[in-house]
């Protein structure tokens, strides 16, 4: 879900860019909405997984809450500890994985054959 329901102007204040970035990140948001999955996401068929972190820094609980109810059923929401997930959080990706496995119903031990 790249773009879609970060707000990277609120981002970036967090993470103290100067106020010239933010306005410049403020003004330039519309340019990724074109592309925001979200829209296509009421097409999807079959079985669909939302994983998210319990407490993403990224994405809102709002926004990840609008792109859930636009997922087709079936659908299962799933939550990983921990904030946005990213490389530093090795339990957090090992539960993700775990959790990914689990929903497709796979081994990870076991040599898969993918068609």
């Amino acid at each position: 879900f790249a773009f879609g329901g970060a707000d990277f102007a609120q981002i970036a204040k967090s993470f103290g860019q100067s106020q010239e970035a933010v306005d410049t990140l403020t003004r330039n948001s519309g340019i990724t909405q074109f592309v925001d999955p979200r829209f296509f996401l009421p097409v999807l068929k079959g079985s669909s997984m939302f994983l998210e972190a319990e407490a993403d820094e990224i994405f809102s609980l709002d926004s990840r809450n609008a792109y859930y109810a636009e997922i087709p059923t079936p659908k299962e929401r799933i939550q990983v500890p921990g904030g946005h997930l990213n490389q530093n959080q090795p339990w957090a990706i090992f539960t993700a994985l775990q959790r990914i496995f689990q929903f497709l119903n796979i081994s990870p031990e076991a040599p898969q054959t993918f068609r």
